[in-house]
């Protein structure tokens, strides 16, 4: 199977260095800092996003001011600030091991992507990395699940995606591809359920049971 996997909320447990970053970058620009469950909230969105909710009266150049402060303390310290789900490790490599295609699709810019990665160790899992580039503003989860498709040669049957937020979801179903959600990410019950999933799964463990199931059943079909 070609097997997509989001990063932050799917993969990382990455609020606690967002959410602080974003929490400076508010303070720096003189804004109130929204509580943390509205913080939580602004995981897995792209920057622009997410400062065009969070700022008052703001216009370009003060979004991309936002993104140059919260840039600064995360590459120095808020990357560091998360942490791998449980059993990710064992998933990713019993996956691999199997001979999956496993390739990462985030709307977190490549660089930090692939530094997370390797920072946890598992970038040895990953085929291939579809992210924006540092300077995209406009990048969508959708646009990032299309580039992966194009360049596979699964059927549409044999591809997944997984990912804890709506457009996540959204993509996978956009593409005719199975929708997986995360239900241990960042997401809200009624975000999973409003965006229609084909599947919710509660651990990454019962995911990789989910996708062994229908390696045996496709193995007994042969």
């Amino acid at each position: 199977m070609q097997l997509l996997f989001d990063l932050d909320g799917t993969l990382t447990d990455s609020s606690p260095g967002i959410s602080r970053c974003l929490a400076y970058t508010m303070r720096a620009l003189g804004q109130d800092v929204p509580p943390i469950p509205r913080l939580r909230r602004c995981v897995g969105p792209p920057l622009a996003t997410v400062f065009q909710s969070l700022l008052t009266n703001c216009d370009t150049d003060d979004i991309e001011r936002a993104i140059g402060i919260y840039r600064e303390r995360y590459e120095a310290t808020g990357i560091s600030e998360s942490a791998l789900f449980p059993g990710v490790v064992e998933a990713l490599a019993t996956l691999h091991k199997s001979t999956h295609c496993l390739q990462l699709v985030t709307v977190k810019p490549e660089p930090y992507a692939r530094r997370i990665l390797e920072q946890f160790r598992i970038a040895t899992f990953f085929d291939d990395v579809f992210a924006p580039m540092l300077d995209d503003r406009v990048t969508t989860k959708s646009v990032l699940v299309r580039t992966a498709l194009a360049g596979g040669t699964h059927q549409q049957s044999d591809i997944a995606m997984i990912g804890d937020r709506a457009e996540d979801i959204i993509a996978a179903r956009e593409h005719r591809i199975f929708a997986a959600a995360a239900a241990w990410g960042y997401a809200t019950s009624e975000e999973i359920a409003a965006a229609k999933p084909d599947r919710i799964f509660h651990t990454m463990t019962e995911y990789v049971r989910w996708i062994e199931s229908r390696d045996g059943a496709d193995r007994s079909n042969d």
